[in-house]
């Protein structure tokens, strides 16, 4: 498959300053890309507040950063659908990442419940949250306020007795914190189906792939979710997923909610980290076609080629 990029030209080189994001993205009038480097898709961002490398003193807590919100933010946190969100982006990896439970958020002094991120089951390799930790869901009132007061704090101690690893790995990169508004999986499709990038498979994707073989013949295209096993009505895959099965849309953004402190966008298919959502209107169409099957023999090297669909 070569699905679209969900990233957008230039982004690779965006400076790390609020301003930068916020004028690349020409917030608040639009809204950051669906998936863009990991950003949960439900959380419609339209403004980045903070982005920031903290520097820790001797006692693991970080000096404190204090955002002011401008006028346009104060009024839009008068809206009772507005949230605000902190997460880690690691630059190296040009990616948000998964939300460290042993590092604790302070706002304005008052440490947020780690009940907003924790996970169900800890491990020392399964010790993170969401991507985006919701400050609003936690209770922390940022309404009628004019500005605030961020603090983390490294709990090392902890986090070398469960992950067995050196104290230097618990060390987050660039803290993000960001305001929008944190939508609701059907709200999601009927607002966003039609933006979502197209992605269509392609048996030779990549014809100078030496290690790339497919081999002839057909093969079955379930129409079932991987998940539920209901009928997909919304078929997408992750960006970077090289196969012609597909997941249902409202399926896992509805899950994403549901196991929001375990739901770590795994493709239920090829085990890929889905790096990004794609939508492909071709398995739609022959979905569509047979609505009474739950399945339909396909030649995955005709797929797509000279109007070939089952």
């Amino acid at each position: 498959a070569q699905p679209v990029s969900v990233s957008q030209a230039g982004d690779e080189d965006l400076a790390m300053t609020v301003q930068n994001w916020n004028e690349f993205w020409k917030l608040p009038d639009s809204s950051v890309n669906m998936g863009w480097r990991y950003l949960p898709p439900l959380a419609e961002v339209k403004n980045f507040l903070v982005l920031h490398n903290p520097v820790f003193a001797a006692n693991n807590k970080s000096a404190p950063i204090t955002c002011t919100f401008t006028p346009a933010q104060i009024e839009m946190l008068k809206n009772n659908k507005t949230c605000v969100w902190i997460g880690e982006y690691c630059p190296e990896k040009k990616k948000f990442v998964l939300w460290n439970i042993f590092i604790y958020i302070y706002i304005d002094g008052r440490k947020v419940s780690r009940a907003t991120y924790l996970p169900k089951k800890c491990s020392k390799v399964r010790y993170h949250g969401p991507a985006l930790v919701n400050l609003t869901e936690a209770g922390i009132k940022f309404a009628g306020k004019t500005q605030f007061t961020l603090e983390i704090y490294k709990d090392v101690e902890q986090f070398t007795q469960l992950t067995k690893q050196e104290p230097s790995a618990c060390r987050p990169g660039y803290i993000v914190m960001c305001m929008g508004y944190q939508l609701q999986p059907q709200e999601f499709v009927d607002k966003h189906i039609k933006a979502l990038p197209i992605g269509l498979y392609r048996a030779n994707k990549n014809d100078d792939d030496d290690d790339l073989t497919v081999t002839g013949g057909t093969t079955s295209l379930s129409f079932k979710d991987p998940l539920t096993f209901a009928k997909i009505e919304h078929p997408v895959r992750g960006a970077e997923c090289d196969h012609l099965l597909c997941c249902d849309l409202l399926t896992l953004l509805t899950m994403s909610v549901e196991m929001k402190t375990s739901f770590d966008w795994q493709c239920q298919i090829c085990g890929n980290l889905m790096a990004g959502i794609v939508y492909d209107p071709e398995v739609k169409a022959v979905i569509d076609k047979y609505k009474n099957k739950s399945e339909v023999d396909v030649d995955l090297m005709r797929w797509g080629s000279n109007g070939y669909l089952p």
